[in-house]
């Protein structure tokens, strides 16, 4: 199986997206079933006057009608949750005038944004106009399901997020900010479905084809997602039905995926770790990134031409380091060779049973792990050390991650 075949099979795709009709109707059918079954009365939704908000709402308004209809009583509540002036607000009233929702909540964050700001200066003053910038969108998000969730609460209510497979698989959302919510609609839709679904509820040309913005960062106000992301969500849409894109599109998509993968799981703990850790993971050389592959064929050829053995050459940061010199020098250098190769000594150096195979003195495969007692005690220690550097490699800025699949986690 291709690990585009692994992603959509993960994420949970849905096939067939063509009959809107039907989508809706499964849609709507699932979040009436799960208010009733929740013994809950109320859904709630922030409205930012992007698609994805204004799908979301028309499926759970319709979803709350038909209850009330049926007798259950119930409401939708949207929430305008805007950062002291909102930029495009004009769309996020179109939006509330098409859903029609209920109740409407108004509360303006920026006073709390400021307030946790305020609070941790003295860790954010260490960083500069940029990175607090991108903190401080973070901080937004957050507060903006604190808001959310304060509603639900008090509205024996349900929190709906607008998550999708577009998003899901780039993860292109704030963890624990719009990615905590009790219910997902949209889950297993791409984002041409989700512009079709608004566009079958009669909303104007100007919601389902604005350009999707997340609009968190004041330094890059309105900046379009795909602008972040370096792929268009036509791109991904085409990527997660299974159609083939251009590799470096294929690239920059799965080292995405890979890399925010601790976005889409549940906390893990202690007891995950020891009963559903593989013992052994394998993964080709040629899943590795083509740059990586360039630089161990120069550690190869390095090691031949010096009668070393390659091993030696490749956990040697002097050794390596001069041979990206030497690259640097010819053109053929990559800074995400440099970055995976640090990445995987670091790993390698903290946990012994990370390694390449060598047959022949030269590099194979990329191994994790071997056969070892899940009650010894260096199984575990070994164990923690390498999620520690693995989960922290996910979320450095600039490392484009070597194919290591975070395990599948078991939670009761």
């Amino acid at each position: 199986m291709s690990m585009q075949s692994k992603i959509i099979k993960e994420l949970g795709v849905r096939g067939e997206q063509n009959d809107i009709e039907g989508i809706i109707r499964e849609r709507v059918g699932f979040l009436k079933n799960y208010l009733m079954s929740s013994k809950c009365t109320s859904y709630v939704l922030g409205i930012s006057g992007g698609v994805d908000s204004l799908t979301a709402g028309l499926l759970a308004q319709q979803a709350v009608n038909e209850l009330n209809d049926s007798g259950y009583e119930c409401k939708f509540i949207a929430v305008k949750l805007p950062y002291a002036f909102q930029a495009d607000a004009k769309f996020v009233e179109m939006a509330l005038k098409t859903i029609n929702p209920d109740v409407i909540e108004y509360c303006n964050i920026q006073e709390i944004t400021t307030a946790v700001e305020r609070g941790c200066d003295d860790v954010l003053t260490k960083h500069d106009d940029s990175s607090r910038d991108f903190i401080s969108g973070n901080i937004k998000a957050r507060s903006r399901m604190v808001i959310q969730y304060t509603i639900a609460n008090a509205e024996n209510g349900l929190v709906i997020g607008t998550d999708h497979s577009a998003e899901a698989v780039s993860g292109f959302f704030t963890k624990h900010g719009d990615g905590a919510c009790d219910v997902i609609p949209l889950a297993g839709l791409v984002k041409g479905t989700i512009r079709k679904i608004a566009k079958h509820y009669g909303a104007s040309p100007e919601l389902y084809e604005k350009v999707a913005t997340a609009d968190l960062e004041d330094l890059n106000v309105n900046l379009p997602d795909e602008e972040a992301l370096g792929v268009s969500y036509d791109e991904i849409d085409a990527f997660l039905t299974g159609k083939v894109v251009p590799k470096d599109v294929e690239d920059k998509i799965i080292s995405r995926y890979l890399r925010t993968q601790h976005k889409r799981s549940l906390p893990i703990c202690y007891k995950d770790t020891l009963e559903t850790l593989p013992d052994m993971v394998q993964y080709r050389l040629s899943d590795i990134p083509n740059d990586f592959r360039l630089l161990l064929d120069t550690i190869e050829q390095y090691a031949k031409n010096n009668k070393l053995k390659v091993v030696d050459v490749l956990h040697s940061v002097d050794t390596v380091a001069d041979i990206l010199s030497t690259m640097e020098n010819d053109g053929t250098y990559s800074t995400e060779a440099d970055n995976l190769w640090y990445w995987y000594y670091d790993i390698s150096t903290a946990y012994e049973n990370v390694n390449f195979e060598i047959t022949k003195n030269k590099i194979g495969d990329l191994v994790f792990g071997k056969p070892i007692s899940r009650t010894s005690e260096t199984f575990i220690n070994q164990l923690n050390k390498i999620q520690d550097l693995i989960f922290k490699a996910y979320d450095t800025d600039g490392i484009h991650d070597i194919k290591i699949k975070r395990p599948t986690l078991k939670h009761s």
